[in-house]
């Protein structure tokens, strides 16, 4: 009976996830066209569901015991004291106080509980839909890429507008509120893409070719270069993986294979002929805008320099916690506008101080660093799916947008998915019995599991299995 208790408390976590993720995809939908009347209750959709993966995750006894966790509790505790003087000092409300401690910590436990509650197959299903779901979004987003910016296809959230690319194109968001969200979901589908030609028999090569397609097309579609920008950071992952394995040669020569067929029927259409063209004008464009100024590059190094750069005007308290946040914003009467900064880095630290701004900009760099050795001891392993998925969440984790919501949902759940694809090699060395686990130290001739693609040769001198 204890049994059978503990095993649906699993399947209602696993439920929640699940719904987690289906919000994920969804709420802009929802937001846009659905409930458009509800757009700003429905931006906080995925908060009471991830209050219930934690109440329940701690009646099953699935709550981490990660040090990470008790870290980023430790320093939330610290940051509400400070919210709360900057209350009584008036530069915040409890609203905004409210919005911003939920922005920076209620969602952060979410990788670690959710690696408690899935494992590596867990995973892997969550990559068929998420290919199964790319094709249906690519279509969506060719649509928007043709419709006028006022159609109701490209509908924004409340007044706004989609982001212009260039010559009356839009940016296609599919069924998110904004760009930035299907930016996320393509590097997700790049990853779960890759790792069919990473690991044989993963997905059926029909799924894989048809995600081909369908990224390809988003991506032509886009307008937007940060969106080929972290489908290239996934590619970059890949190749690392594959020399991790030793696949390099064979995994690169069926990338090319399946690239060379899904360019080949993509191109053949002629609204991603029209899309490429209009992405190479945009690029062209903003380049120019750009070399005024140092180029993309030092665009991107400006993310990091910023808070640096108004250091002395920040009081060691901070300007307010949750003002930097669009919602914060909207909350103290002037929505749509950027009140402290635009950057992740500098609203951090303009919103609580130098010293507590950092530390928490810390946290985040060393949880990255944790969840990327992890992952790179998984490659070595024989397990690809880490890495590469590794490579889809480490800049969100790094210097993402945490106040946009789904900008922290795809950092909090794809670095999720990440630390549960860990899992699979774990388990299965648990299985071998072994009743002293020696976490630094690979299975045994006898006790390692039969896998779907071959550990490389050299593997054995790095100490074999993730810890």
């Amino acid at each position: 009976m204890a049994d059978a208790g503990a095993d649906k408390l699993l399947s209602w976590l696993k439920g929640l996830v699940w719904l987690y993720f289906f919000f994920l995809l969804f709420e802009g939908a929802f937001r846009k066209w659905g409930i458009s009347a509800l757009s700003t209750p429905l931006l906080l959709i995925r908060d009471p569901v991830v209050v219930a993966i934690y109440a329940l995750a701690i009646k099953a006894g699935r709550w981490p015991k990660s040090g990470w966790v008790t870290a980023s509790l430790v320093v939330a505790l610290v940051f509400l004291p400070v919210g709360l003087l900057q209350l009584a000092n008036g530069n915040t409300t409890l609203a905004v106080l409210a919005y911003g401690l939920r922005t920076n910590f209620l969602h952060l436990p979410l990788i670690w509980v959710m690696a408690e509650i899935f494992d590596a197959e867990d995973v892997k299903r969550i990559g068929k839909w998420t290919l199964l779901i790319a094709l249906p979004m690519a279509v969506l987003m060719v649509l928007q890429f043709k419709s006028p910016a006022g159609a109701a296809l490209n509908k924004a959230i409340g007044d706004g507008v989609q982001l212009d690319a260039i010559d009356g194109k839009i940016r296609p968001a599919g069924t998110f509120s904004f760009v930035t969200g299907a930016v996320d979901f393509a590097a997700t589908v790049a990853a779960f893409l890759l790792v069919g030609a990473a690991a044989k028999k993963t997905y059926p090569f029909w799924l894989v070719l048809a995600g081909g397609l369908a990224l390809g097309a988003s991506l032509a579609v886009s307008g937007s270069r940060s969106a080929i920008l972290a489908s290239a950071i996934v590619l970059i992952m890949f190749f690392v993986t594959l020399a991790c394995t030793g696949r390099l040669f064979g995994g690169v020569l069926k990338f090319g294979i399946m690239a060379a067929v899904a360019i080949g029927l993509a191109s053949s259409t002629g609204v991603v002929n029209d899309g490429l063209e209009t992405l190479a004008k945009r690029t062209k464009a903003a380049g120019e805008f750009e070399n005024q100024s140092g180029g993309m590059i030092a665009r991107i190094a400006s993310d990091f320099t910023a808070p640096f750069e108004v250091l002395r005007n920040i009081p060691a308290l901070g300007l307010g916690i949750g003002r930097g946040t669009n919602v914060g914003a909207q909350l103290l009467g002037t929505p749509g506008e950027f009140l402290l900064a635009e950057g992740e880095w500098a609203r951090v630290v303009c919103e609580s101080g130098p010293l507590l701004g950092f530390s928490y900009l810390l946290l985040r760099i060393l949880m990255t660093c944790w969840l990327g050795v992890r992952s790179f001891r998984a490659a070595f392993t024989g397990n690809p799916l880490p890495l590469l998925l590794f490579g889809s969440c480490a800049r969100n984790l790094v210097y993402g947008q945490f106040g946009p919501a789904t900008s922290l949902g795809f950092a909090v759940f794809v670095a999720g998915l990440t630390l549960a694809a860990t899992r699979e090699r774990e388990e299965k060395s648990d299985e071998a019995g072994s009743e002293e686990p020696q976490p630094d130290e690979g299975p045994t001739r006898h006790e390692r599991p039969r896998r779907q693609f071959r550990k490389p040769r050299f593997a054995a001198a790095t100490g074999g299995a993730a810890s």
